[in-house]
């Protein structure tokens, strides 16, 4: 496979940034934010994907959102029940703990307000969905800590009441805590792989299986020196999941990085097939297995 290079043209003004978010919602690329130098952004693009012809690719003028979140770096957007949801980032002020969504429809942002007990604010963490529970685990504090807690809130009924926050008890051991992992979910199980920890970028996976009556981590890999079908320890790289695929590109480790690997969850299905008098009883064993390519 090679990269090429797409010029849609009709470029938005100050387009050139980075610790931006984007997620893909119907044929679209949407982003959010980032910054440049000491400049960081609020704003929401739109890239139009009718096919992967630069003739058939184009910037829609800038959006025009009404309460958006200040302008922020390192925050991380992701799509539930057709609406984009933002947590946390870093901004004139610091770190956030802060949670809006918008609706497409009306280009408004909302901020979600909470009751009870509160995440603290962080940056460059993890953000991901399972059914209509919104997860975030780890990133690095105001106090540059990095952290290694997940969080959950129930996003589902009315979003104009307070949601409430609360910290995920999972048993085993833990991921070490780290910034700049990656995370995503396939059928009931977390994988949650990559980040840095004290100056040392990881390569390693873990797993959590929602299913599972009793939640605990479960490392699936310690990682190690790259090889074949090892990709280098990194962080801030971006993921995305095909199937039953994840596929992870670029990052950084003492300098950008920019392969792509791909790591897929292969369910495995082994047939006992019982008699008992005159029935035929079919029970069928599942193991997941992984295969890095």
């Amino acid at each position: 496979p090679s990269w090429e290079a797409l010029s849609p043209g009709s470029e938005p003004s100050s387009l050139k940034r980075y610790g931006h978010t984007g997620v893909m919602y119907d044929g679209s690329m949407f982003i959010f934010g980032g910054r440049a130098g000491k400049q960081r952004y609020n704003d929401f693009l739109k890239l139009q994907f009718k096919d992967r012809t630069d003739n058939n690719m184009a910037w829609a003028p800038r959006l025009a959102t009404t309460n958006p979140p200040t302008a922020r770096g390192h925050a991380i957007m992701e799509i539930y029940d057709n609406k984009f949801f933002l947590f946390g980032g870093i901004d004139k002020d610091g770190k956030k703990n802060d949670l809006h969504f918008l609706v497409l429809a009306t280009l408004e942002w909302t901020e979600i307000s909470t009751s009870g007990a509160d995440i603290s604010p962080r940056a460059m963490h993890t953000l991901f969905f399972h059914g209509s529970k919104l997860f975030v685990f780890g990133g690095v504090g105001d106090d540059t800590t990095e952290k290694n807690d997940l969080w959950e809130m129930d996003v589902s009924g009315d979003l104009t009441v307070p949601k409430s926050w609360s910290e995920v008890t999972v048993d085993g051991e833990k991921p070490s805590p780290r910034q700049g992992s990656l995370g995503a979910v396939i059928g009931d199980k977390l994988y949650l792989v990559f980040g840095i920890s004290s100056s040392l970028a990881m390569n390693d996976i873990w797993e959590i299986d929602f299913a599972s009556s009793v939640l605990a981590w479960k490392r699936l890999s310690s990682g190690g020196p790259p090889s074949t079908n090892m990709p280098a320890s990194r962080h801030e790289s971006t993921l995305v999941t095909y199937g039953s695929k994840m596929v992870i590109c670029g990052g950084t480790n003492s300098g950008a990085m920019n392969d792509i690997w791909d790591l897929e969850v292969i369910v495995e299905t082994r047939k006992l097939i019982t008699e008992h008098t005159h029935a035929m009883y079919l029970i069928e064993d599942f193991d997941a297995k992984l295969e890095l390519k």
